[in-house]
C-alpha cells in the first residue's frame, strides 16, 4: 500500500488511519508519523465514533482492518488519489515543468514496450517522475480501480473490472524458441509438433491469460501432462528458451530485444489461430488524468497501435 503523505490537503485522521492499516500497529504508525501513540489512538476513536463502527479488529499481535475499515480505506485512497491529481493540475497551471505519473503493469510489458516508451518520453519531459509497479494483470486493474495507479497496461480477461479504455492491441501467441532450432523458420507450428520434436513446453500458470487460451483449446487435463515448467514469470520463460531447454508459449512482448538480435524466433501457434491476447491501456472510470499521465498515455497509445496484430 502506498503511504499517504501528511499535507494540509489531507485529513489528519485519515493519515493516521491509513498508517495503522498499512503497518498493523498503532505504535509503528506513531513512530512513522513522529507523534505519540495516544494521538494516533485518539484519531482512530474519533473516526469510529463518527462512523458508528469499529475500523479494526484488535488482535494480540496487532490491528487488522474490519469490514468497515476495509471499506473506508478503499474510499480514503480514492479520495487521496483525486487530491493528488488536483495538486498536479494546479502545479502545471502555475507553469511548473515537472509532474508525476504512475503505471501498473505486468512484467513483460514493463521491460518491453513500457521501457521503450519511457526512453522517448523522458527525452521530452526529463523532470517528470514515473512510478511503475508490476504484478499480475488482475493486480494492475485493481491498482487503477483503487487509485493506486493513474494508468494500467495489462492483459484483459473476462473477469477484469470495468475501466476506461484508452487504447488496446491484439497480440498473437506463438512459440518462442532458439533461432538456430530447425523449427524456427516455420510459418506456423502446433503444440503437438513441438512435443514431437522433443521441445519441452515452458508455460505460464493460470494467473496468466495465455494459459486459459491454451486450456480452452487443448483441454486442461491434456495440457497438465505436457509442460516442463509452469510459472507466472514470463521473463523466466524467455531466459530458459534462450538456453535451449524448452519452448516458451507467449506473445512477443518482453522478448523484442532477443528477437531483433536473432537469438530467438517467434512462430505463431496454429492451435490458437484466430485467438489473441488483448493488451489494454486504461484508467479509472469517471476520473481525469493528471497532465503528466495524459502525456504518457498518449505515447503508450501510439506504441500499442504499432503493436496491434503482431
Amino acid at each position: 500500500m502506498t503511504r499517504i503523505r501528511r499535507s494540509a490537503l489531507h485529513s489528519t485522521a485519515y493519515v493516521y488511519f491509513e498508517s495503522v492499516a498499512r503497518l498493523g500497529s498503532v505504535r509503528k504508525a506513531a513512530a512513522e508519523l513522529f507523534v505519540a501513540p495516544s494521538a494516533v489512538s485518539h484519531q482512530i476513536r474519533l473516526l469510529e465514533d463518527e462512523l458508528g463502527a469499529p475500523l479494526f479488529n484488535r488482535l494480540p499481535r496487532g490491528f487488522r482492518l474490519s469490514s468497515a475499515g476495509e471499506t473506508l480505506l478503499h474510499h480514503v485512497r480514492r479520495g487521496v488519489s483525486e487530491i493528488e491529481r488536483a495538486r498536479e493540475f494546479i502545479r502545471n497551471l502555475s507553469g511548473m515543468r515537472s509532474g508525476a505519473a504512475s503505471v501498473a503493469t505486468v512484467e513483460g510489458v514493463a521491460v518491453g514496450p513500457l521501457a521503450e516508451v519511457l526512453e522517448g518520453f523522458w527525452a521530452r519531459w526529463p523532470n517528470v517522475r514515473v512510478g511503475v509497479t508490476t504484478g499480475s494483470s488482475a493486480q494492475a486493474f485493481d491498482a487503477v480501480d483503487s487509485g493506486a495507479a493513474d494508468l494500467g497496461l495489462a492483459y484483459a480477461t473476462p473477469e477484469s473490472p470495468r475501466a476506461r479504455l484508452l487504447a488496446q492491441a491484439e497480440l498473437r501467441v506463438g512459440a518462442i524458441l532458439r533461432a538456430d532450432h530447425p523449427l524456427a523458420d516455420r510459418a506456423g507450428l502446433s503444440v503437438r509438433q513441438l512435443v514431437d520434436a522433443g521441445l519441452p513446453l515452458l508455460l505460464a500458470d493460470r494467473s496468466v491469460g495465455v494459459r486459459a487460451m491454451l486450456e480452452s483449446t487443448l483441454g486442461r487435463d491434456a495440457l497438465r501432462l505436457l509442460p516442463r515448467l509452469e510459472t507466472n514469470s514470463l521473463m523466466m520463460m524467455t531466459q530458459l528458451a534462450l538456453k535451449g531447454v524448452g519452448v516458451a508459449v507467449k506473445t512477443r512482448i518482453g522478448v523484442e530485444r532477443e528477437l531483433a538480435a536473432g537469438a530467438l524466433a517467434f512462430v505463431p501457434l496454429r492451435d490458437l489461430r484466430g485467438k489473441s491476447q488483448r493488451l489494454r491501456l486504461f484508467c479509472r472510470e469517471g476520473t481525469s488524468l493528471p497532465p503528466a499521465s495524459q502525456a504518457l498515455a498518449a505515447d503508450l497509445a501510439a506504441k500499442l497501435a504499432g503493436l496491434h496484430g503482431q
